[in-house]
């Protein structure tokens, strides 16, 4: 009987000590948890807002360059007759000095140059080459749905972005 009242008293001790040590060790757990989901909110948090300035100092950065590009399109002499060319130039240096501009579309309406028709061309970066399609048609421009990239900005006189 001595060793039963012995056990009794270990686990009369031990049982309590027990439930105190799983307390204790789900309580510090359950403070790690919530300083670890606090830390990762702000962590998120801050990495967000890093995201957003960094968008929006690049948007910042290409309409001031857009704008750049347009100002010099209002001032080229479209009666020369290498105001084409240049136009393409200006618009395939653009294309090739940001990474970030993927396609550059442009139309002029009729009598912009020298001769009969619009001007359309596209410019579209692929595989790292820079190739001219052809996807602007009249058809195209006069449908305002399908191009507001074109007919907004020529309501408007201003710059259209569009962002996909």
């Amino acid at each position: 009987m001595k060793t039963t009242i012995f056990f009794r008293l270990l686990l009369a001790t031990l049982l309590p000590l027990t439930f105190v040590f799983v307390l204790i060790i789900s309580t510090i757990s359950n403070i790690i948890y919530a300083n670890g989901v606090l830390a990762a909110k702000d962590a998120t948090q801050w990495e967000g807002s890093q995201l957003a300035r960094q968008f929006t100092e690049k948007l910042d950065e290409m309409q001031g360059i857009l704008e750049v590009v347009a100002q010099s399109l209002g001032d080229l002499d479209y009666r020369r007759a290498d105001a084409h060319a240049r136009t393409d130039r200006m618009l395939r240096r653009l294309i090739e000095a940001d990474s970030d501009f993927l396609s550059v579309w442009y139309a002029y309406e009729p009598g912009a140059f020298p001769g009969d028709g619009r001007v359309f061309k596209t410019l579209l970066r692929r595989d790292g080459e820079i190739r001219e399609i052809h996807d602007i048609t009249p058809e195209l421009l006069d449908d305002t749905a399908r191009s507001p990239w074109y007919n907004r900005a020529l309501a408007s006189g201003r710059l259209y972005l569009e962002f996909m």
